[in-house]
């Protein structure tokens, strides 16, 4: 008899485990996302507008591009032509969107916003030979100290320092500047000489040169926006827009996915039936339409648990269905989140 209880009630355990092991397995309903292709919502309305904008011109068929850059060229369509040239900077099509700006400047050299719309994207894309020669095309044809100015930036970005400072030395020839602010654009474009995007300059510079330059026109902005990769609030430079991603869009746009990141952890943790514990730091960038590619992990530690590689690729996954808005000047944009999770 007392065998026969033992028995019953080692049975009474194994069905109670079964019916909790079932239980903690009901539990596990994925989020709505997390299974589908369509982006999470952030909950930021402005940003949903500026996310669905980037996937509609990814949508645009090469008719639609055509209609959209020829209606972006009449006088007032500033916004037409934005679209186009994001659109098309997002496929990677820079020189098509170069080629139609130059020939736009070209036609209108009296009109320096249109000179400031095509340099800026050059500039922007990081073009630095290609705005060297377009500058020189420049000053071929209006002798303007500001195109100086930006070509010495241009062919110091792009590896020439003798003919940067003869440039910069042929706009202070032009237009004198206080002692001040020569030494510090010198000392500013000798400094930040490498070809890739730099970090924004020390405020006090910053300042100097916009107190300086900042009410001079368009080209003095753009060629001090870029110098520091500092603007002030107030300025304009050219027509079209250039959008962004700013840390604040990145983080609502990384955690409208937060549930689902969860979910890999848990599946990750019910598979195995052991408690899984950890981090990683997942890396991507954000391409010119708010796409993410590239994606990897940077570092993890999950404790060498047995099922680290496939949560891993699960928050890959989960990572490279997220749409972000456009990047400045269709750039190709750094991301990165760090996860961590604790076991039951």
């Amino acid at each position: 008899m007392r065998r026969t209880l033992i028995i019953l009630s080692t049975l009474g355990l194994l069905v109670s485990l079964s019916l909790t092991l079932s239980c903690k397995k009901e539990l596990l309903v994925s989020p709505s996302e997390f299974d589908s292709p369509q982006r999470a919502m952030t909950g930021d309305a402005s940003l949903e507008n500026r996310i669905s904008h980037a996937m509609d011109l990814e949508a645009l068929s090469d008719e639609e591009l055509e209609i959209l850059k020829v209606e972006g060229l009449e006088v007032g369509q500033s916004s037409k032509l934005s679209d186009y040239i994001a659109a098309m900077t997002g496929r990677g099509e820079v020189q098509a969107s170069v080629n139609v700006l130059m020939e736009r400047a070209w036609l209108n050299l009296g009109d320096e916003v249109k000179v400031v719309d095509l340099l800026e994207l050059t500039m922007g894309q990081l073009k630095w030979s290609a705005c060297a020669e377009i500058t020189t095309r420049l000053v071929e044809r209006r002798m303007d100290p500001a195109v100086f100015l930006i070509r010495g930036l241009c062919l110091r970005r792009s590896g020439d320092a003798v003919a940067a400072m003869e440039n910069l030395e042929a706009s202070f020839a032009r237009e004198p500047l206080p002692r001040e602010v020569v030494e510090a654009i010198k000392s500013l474009v000798d400094e930040r000489s490498g070809g890739n995007q730099q970090l924004p300059s020390d405020e006090k510079r910053f300042r100097v040169l916009r107190d300086a330059l900042g009410r001079r026109g368009p080209l003095h902005r753009l060629f001090v926006k870029h110098l520091t990769e500092r603007s002030d609030p107030g300025w304009t430079t050219g027509t079209l827009e250039w959008f962004g991603i700013s840390q604040d869009d990145q983080v609502r746009v990384i955690l409208s996915r937060a549930r689902s990141y969860r979910h890999c952890h848990a599946l990750a943790q019910s598979q195995s039936g052991k408690d899984l514990s950890g981090k990683a730091t997942l890396i991507w960038f954000v391409d010119g339409l708010g796409r993410v590619v590239r994606a990897e992990v940077q570092e993890s530690d999950w404790g060498g648990h047995e099922q680290s590689d496939w949560l891993n690729a699960c928050l890959l996954d989960q990572v490279g269905r997220l749409r972000f808005p456009l990047p400045m000047y269709g750039r190709d944009a750094p991301a990165r989140h760090r996860v961590s999770f604790q076991g039951n």
